[in-house]
C-alpha cells in the first residue's frame, strides 16, 4: 500500500488510496482528479500526505521492456494463457496488457489476492506457473505449480521460487519451458525403452516360450540385452545436448519478430569465424580488441556462442550467454589492459 514516517515531529505518508484510508487521510475530488489524470497516462499515482493533508500526488511507470512482446508470444504459441497479477491501478494494468497482448489481467491485487487467484486456478484443474520477481511476488511463487523468479529480484522471491533464471532475460522463461518440455519427453521415451527391454526380455529368460517354440534365453545375452538396455537409455539421455541449438535460437537473435531483420538469425552460428565472399580472408563476427594498438582477438566460445562481457560480483568477466552460471572467464589482456568487446558491422 505504500510507506510511513515521522521526521521532525511531522506524519508522513507515501501510498495508495487504500494507505490513504487506513491512516485517516481524506482524499479531495481535486487529488482524486489528478491521479485519474496520471493514471491515464500509463503511470502509477501514488498520494504524499503530511500531517494528514494531501500535498502532493506522484506518478511511476515502470518500463515495458524490450523483449517482453515477443517473449509472451513464443509462450502463447507454446499454448500456454498468459494472465498478469498486478497491484497497479487497473487503467495501469490495462494498457501495459494491451501493450503485451495478455490473455488476461487483474489489477489492484495485494500479496494476499495473488495468492487467492493462483489457488483459484490450480483449483479449477489447471497447472499453473507463477513469474515474479518481488517481495510481493514471493507468496504466489510458493503458492504456484511452479515458481520462477527472475534473478535480478529480490531475496525473497529467489528463495521461493522453483526455478531461478540466473539472467535478466525474459527470453530465459521461454528457454526453461522448453528445455523441461525436451527433457519430461526424454523421461518418458526412456521410461519405454527400459519396461519395452524388461517386459520382452523376462519372460523369455524364465522359459515362457521354452514349451512351445523350445526357445530359451542364454545367460550371456540376457546380461548383453540388459547393458543394451541400459546403453540405450543413455545415449537417448545424452541427446538431449542437442537442444541447446533450439536454444540458442531463442531471443531477440533468433526469435521471429517484425522488429529484427529476417537476416538476422544468420548470426547464430557454433563458429566464431566466417569467411568473405570467398575471399579466403577470416572474419570475426564478435571480437575482442586492444584500446592502446588497436590489436584484435576472437571473442572465446561457450556453448557454441561467443561470451560477452558482463558485471560478475562487481568485476568485468567474460560470460556465456546462458549467463554466470554456465561460464565465467577473465577478459584477456594485451598491452597491460583489459581489452574490449566491439561487434562486426
Amino acid at each position: 500500500m505504500g510507506l510511513t514516517a515521522r521526521r521532525v515531529g511531522r506524519e508522513i505518508a507515501l501510498g495508495n488510496p487504500r494507505l490513504m484510508h487506513s491512516i485517516g487521510v481524506t482524499i479531495e475530488a481535486a487529488a482524486r482528479a489528478a491521479a485519474t489524470e496520471i493514471a491515464s497516462h500509463a503511470a502509477t499515482p501514488l498520494y504524499l500526505a503530511i500531517d494528514g493533508r494531501i500535498v502532493a500526488i506522484l506518478g511511476f511507470r515502470d518500463r515495458i521492456r524490450a523483449e517482453a512482446r515477443d517473449a509472451l508470444r513464443e509462450i502463447r504459441a507454446m499454448g500456454i494463457r498468459t494472465i498478469m497479477l498486478s497491484g497497479d491501478a487497473e487503467a495501469i494494468a490495462r494498457i501495459v496488457a494491451e501493450a503485451l497482448g495478455l490473455d488476461e489481467y487483474h489489477a489492484e491485487l495485494s500479496p494476499a489476492d495473488k495468492i487467492e487467484r493462483v489457488k483459484q486456478s490450480r483449483a479449477n484443474g489447471v497447472f499453473t506457473a507463477m513469474v515474479g520477481d518481488g517481495i510481493n511476488d514471493a507468496p504466489a511463487l510458493a503458492a504456484a505449480d511452479i515458481g520462477i523468479a527472475i534473478g535480478s529480484g529480490t531475496d525473497a522471491a529467489k528463495e521461493t521460487g522453483d526455478i531461478i533464471l540466473t539472467r535478466d532475460d525474459l527470453f530465459d522463461i521461454v528457454r526453461a519451458l522448453i528445455l523441461g518440455r525436451l527433457t519430461l519427453r526424454k523421461v518418458k521415451q526412456n521410461l519405454f525403452w527400459a519396461f519395452f527391454y524388461n517386459v520382452a526380455g523376462i519372460p523369455i529368460a524364465a522359459g515362457v516360450l521354452y514349451p512351445f517354440f523350445g526357445i530359451t534365453l542364454n545367460p550371456a545375452l540376457a546380461g548383453l540385452a540388459m547393458a543394451l538396455s541400459s546403453v540405450s537409455v543413455v545415449t537417448n539421455a545424452l541427446l538431449l545436448t542437442r537442444a541447446k541449438t533450439t536454444l540458442v535460437q531463442i531471443g531477440p537473435r533468433g526469435a521471429p519478430s517484425s522488429a529484427l531483420p529476417k537476416a538476422e538469425p544468420t548470426m547464430l552460428q557454433s563458429s566464431n569465424h566466417q569467411h568473405a565472399n570467398g575471399s579466403g580472408k577470416m572474419v570475426m563476427d564478435s571480437k575482442l580488441k586492444c584500446g592502446n594498438c588497436g590489436a584484435e582477438i576472437a571473442t572465446p566460445m561457450h556453448c557454441d556462442r561467443p561470451m560477452h562481457i558482463e558485471k560478475v560480483d562487481g568485476v568485468e568477466k567474460l560470460v556465456c550467454w546462458m549467463g554466470p552460471g554456465c561460464g565465467v572467464a577473465d577478459i584477456p589482456q594485451h598491452c597491460a589492459s583489459p581489452m574490449h568487446e566491439v561487434r562486426a558491422a
